[in-house]
């Protein structure tokens, strides 16, 4: 359903508009931060009864606000005693509607069809007093019938429930999607659980595709929007566009998304350098991109760029010269900002990027730029990853062919820069390979949230720049860290047989394996992405897209437990 606000003023100003819901009693939460537009779309779908929906307007030249709250009742599909299962606007996504269970017990739902190997199973959650219990079921192919049922949990007692069947819809035309082709079937070598691949297509086809292993389309997101990260329970994480932006749109918004492609919550490039400037930094932001993962505490980290101006002499510039670097944000339950971290207080602006890239205002895979046409893409940082032993981030810089740590401390950190892992960094190697260093990364991640195995997609774009005349391939790598002696040693170094100039990431898988996903091959008119898994005896999945460039891609169980 759509909300529509309607707001005058005595005072000249034009007006922005903040949505914010609550069932019942709890405490409001902030859908929509403050934006032009007046209507708000709302898709209640996890619980029935009464909800409160509150529009805040602003006038943005005065700052004045006011307030207008109603209330709206949504009802139970389910019957009080049976499940009722539904289809949505999306073909390929079920609502399954439990009638209410026990405060204190806890529910969830299996899907499966005839003949699949293993069945999907949404996230186990807790009953709720006087509600049905709603859930978003995905991972299913087109046009096909599968079996669904709920099971409640009363401590040691399971209570399973009569078994529906729901047929999937088709895909519609106007849904452009990439082509699969499965290169190597999986062996018994394969995670075999981990059936479903999600990828973040950009480029070509900027949305959201999931797979299985033979390459049959499961899920896809309705809107055309940057997949960052799946989030725990069902939801994912995009940074997207508005087109009536007036810096062309590209990341100027901020998205969560349910499995039926409902925006679940939403902010924006503005609203948040609005938050920054409150907190002493006075430079807007240009855009999300690259990065938003959803933090244990509740919290979001987000990647944006900003700008500065510096006087000539300036990364060897002679004249002043637009200097594009890069943004970590913290984003609170309700998307409002209580952290940050800017780079250009925390890192030498002196050392130029490595090859000497520059961003244009025109350039797909730059931000728009705000100050100048023209700016040196100084870091290009591309991943953000939290460490629960310390609550430190580590955020991969791709131009520099870095990998830095920086004081986070949950929050209450300094944002020091605490190492620097790379060629020239703070970090010795001890490899007898004659260029053990990534370069021009993705995807830097502590595995199992240790600190210690280090794993990331090796690009290798400086490699191969300095050895024109050998044949030089993206890497996979895993990295035995010591940060008492500083010391690294490549546990995992492999030759992935391609060369991906942008994009990649590096997965280990629940067997031991790992995903290894190069995103942008033979860049041009038929460019394609690859998903290699490998195990100890070799290749045990290779999973062709074309034409497609994907940024990240993710293998998974279920789209409730990613």
């Amino acid at each position: 359903m759509t909300w529509q606000a309607t707001a005058t003023d005595t005072n000249s100003g034009a007006f922005s508009y903040r949505f914010s819901v609550a069932r019942a009693a709890a405490p409001l939460m902030i859908v929509r931060d403050y934006e032009a537009s007046n209507t708000f779309a709302w898709t209640p779908a996890q619980y029935d009864g009464w909800f409160r929906i509150q529009v805040t307007a602003r006038n943005n030249s005065t700052q004045a606000t006011a307030v207008s709250v109603v209330g709206y009742q949504v009802t139970s599909l389910a019957s009080a005693t049976q499940a009722v299962v539904s289809a949505t606007a999306h073909p390929l996504v079920a609502l399954y509607s439990a009638p209410p269970c026990p405060v204190g017990s806890s529910i969830f739902v299996e899907v499966w069809r005839a003949a699949q190997a293993y069945s999907q199973y949404t996230s186990v959650v807790p009953c709720q007093a006087g509600t049905s219990m709603n859930f978003y079921l995905a991972g299913m192919r087109a046009s096909t019938t599968y079996q669904l049922n709920h099971e409640v949990i009363t401590g040691s007692k399971t209570t399973v429930s009569r078994t529906l069947s729901f047929t999937t819809g088709s895909i519609p035309a106007s849904i452009q999607l990439p082509n699969f082709d499965v290169l190597a079937q999986p062996t018994g070598q394969s995670s075999l659980t981990q059936d479903i691949l999600l990828h973040s297509y950009t480029l070509y086809y900027p949305r959201a595709v999931a797979t299985d292993f033979l390459g049959n389309v499961t899920w896809y997101n309705p809107s055309v929007g940057i997949l960052q990260r799946p989030v725990t329970g069902g939801t994912m994480l995009l940074t997207g566009s508005d087109g009536s932006d007036p810096m062309n749109g590209r990341g100027q918004l901020l998205r969560e998304i349910d499995l039926a492609g409902n925006v679940v919550r939403e902010t924006t490039a503005s609203r948040i350098s609005e938050q920054l400037a409150a907190m002493g930094e006075p430079q807007a932001i240009d855009s999300f991109n690259h990065e938003a993962v959803r933090l244990p505490n509740g919290d979001t980290a987000v990647l944006a760029s900003l700008e500065r101006v510096y006087p000539a002499g300036t990364q060897g510039s002679t004249a002043p010269v637009d200097i594009l670097g890069n943004i970590v944000l913290i984003l609170d339950q309700n998307w409002q900002l209580v952290w940050f971290w800017n780079a250009f207080d925390h890192l030498d602006v002196s050392r130029t990027a490595i090859l000497g890239e520059i961003c244009t205002n025109t350039d797909p895979g730059c931000p728009p730029l705000a100050l100048t046409s023209t700016a040196n893409d100084w870091l290009h940082a591309n991943s953000i990853n939290y460490i629960p032993a310390d609550g430190n981030l580590i955020v991969s810089l791709r131009n520099q062919d870095w990998v830095v740590k920086i004081d986070y401390s949950n929050g209450n950190g300094t944002g020091n820069v605490l190492w620097r892992l790379g060629m020239q960094g703070d970090f010795k190697m001890n490899s007898s390979d004659p260029y053990p260093w990534f370069t021009h990364q993705h995807d830097a991640t502590y595995e199992n949230g240790g600190t210690s195995l280090l794993s990331v997609y090796d690009n290798g774009n400086t490699r191969v720049a300095q050895n024109p005349g050998l044949t030089e391939n993206s890497r996979g790598q895993v990295l035995q860290l010591d940060e008492t002696n500083f010391t690294a040693s490549l546990v995992v170094n492999v030759d992935l047989a391609v060369y991906s100039a942008a994009f990649g990431s590096v997965q280990l898988l629940a067997n031991g394996g790992y995903n290894f996903m190069s995103g942008w091959l033979n860049p041009g008119l038929f460019p394609y992405s690859i998903d290699l898994e490998l195990s100890a005896a070799g290749v045990a999945f290779n999973l062709e897209s074309i034409p497609a460039a994907a940024y990240r891609s993710f293998r998974m169980s279920s789209f409730y437990n990613p």
